[in-house]
């Protein structure tokens, strides 16, 4: 019993503060989200994902305006915009070589924004470098983010069964290793040392290889949980509901 409620409690609790139980919620809102989705049309679709924006996004990032939305609520404003280019295709949607330079453009204009932070926190120490990308919602973030998105959607790639097994592992990726403070202290301030190497002559290279080794590691230790557990569990699954399937109970 203890067993299962305290993965739930962990969930419940971190609602709309931390990005997993915030993730594994808003699933339960898809089915909702699809019926409001088809009963509006396309003018009505695209003036809330506008009004979602003004509030969740812009106001956030000029007016330095209280968060309109928890990860929930932002996640189901994403989830619209994805269903709008979806559902709606335009051919401005389906030009790689635009949306590969507004990518580039909005990741350079990230990068610069964090420069002239750090410059003007020489004068005035307000240490706020990330401002502009500080979140999910910062409007940087979101520009960079649906570029990326409509870049990588519009490229014509084969099936790779590489890419598809690295992608599967994704999501165990981020719960392995950066799920908790602790495994956060522990891997890369206590393990990795990256406070201290970042003064150091060679902490761009430390920077690659620490990051490729992570998620070299923790994409290993994903797909064998997944071959040693997720398989045959669900598999045992498959199995019991087809069998309730062919023997309901009187």
């Amino acid at each position: 019993m203890l067993n299962s409620v305290l993965p739930l409690s962990l969930v419940i609790y971190s609602i709309g503060a931390g990005f997993t139980g915030s993730y594994l919620v808003f699933f339960l809102f898809i089915p909702y989200l699809n019926l409001l989705i088809h009963a509006m049309n396309e003018k009505q679709h695209k003036l809330l994902i506008l009004l979602c924006l003004l509030v969740g996004s812009v106001f956030q990032t000029f007016l330095k305006a209280p968060a309109a939305f928890t990860y929930v609520g932002w996640f189901m404003v994403l989830y619209l915009i994805a269903s709008f280019i979806r559902l709606y295709p335009k051919k401005y949607f389906e030009n790689r070589k635009v949306w590969g330079y507004a990518a580039i453009l909005t990741l350079l204009t990230s990068w610069l924004s964090i420069m002239v932070a750090a410059f003007r926190y020489q004068t005035n120490r307000n240490p706020a470098f990330y401002y502009f990308v500080s979140d999910s919602n910062k409007i940087l973030a979101v520009l960079t983010a649906v570029s990326a998105f409509l870049f990588f959607k519009n490229l014509k790639l084969k099936y790779n069964p590489v890419i598809n097994t690295v992608a599967a592992s994704t999501f165990g990726v981020l719960l392995i290793h950066a799920n908790s403070d602790t495994m956060r202290q522990w891997l890369w301030k206590d393990t990795l040392k990256n406070a201290v190497v970042f003064h150091s002559y060679s902490f761009i290279v430390h920077a690659i290889i620490s990051v490729v080794s992570v998620y070299a590691i923790c994409t290993v230790i994903d797909i064998i949980r997944i071959q040693i557990i997720e398989r045959p569990l669900f598999k045992w699954i498959d199995k019991w509901l087809s069998k309730r399937a062919n023997h309901p109970a009187n």
